[in-house]
């Protein structure tokens, strides 16, 4: 409750800055849009490159996934001769 009041005294503080000094607020206002909209200019270069990092890293993912495929049927394999070949040996 009380961080209610609180917040609700900031926001009247404010209102009263909006109407008692427009001119503090509206440059206030300017230079928060100035810097949001160079924010957002920053975002629109990074993101591309965020998108083709995360695409490479797909596809080194499912390269990789290819490969323990692969080594995981080499070794079951591999396993399986190894199983068969003892048994034979012990059968004679």
């Amino acid at each position: 409750m009380k961080d209610l009041c609180l917040k609700q005294r900031e926001e009247i503080k404010s209102l009263k800055s909006a109407i008692l000094f427009p001119d503090v607020m509206n440059s206030q206002l300017q230079e928060l849009l100035e810097k949001q909209g160079s924010e957002l200019k920053q975002a629109k270069q990074v993101i591309p490159a965020l998108q083709q990092q995360v695409s490479s890293l797909t596809g080194q993912l499912q390269s990789l996934a290819e490969d323990l495929a692969e080594v995981y049927i080499t070794c079951t394999l591999l396993y399986n001769n190894n199983l068969l070949s003892n048994q034979a040996n012990s059968s004679h």
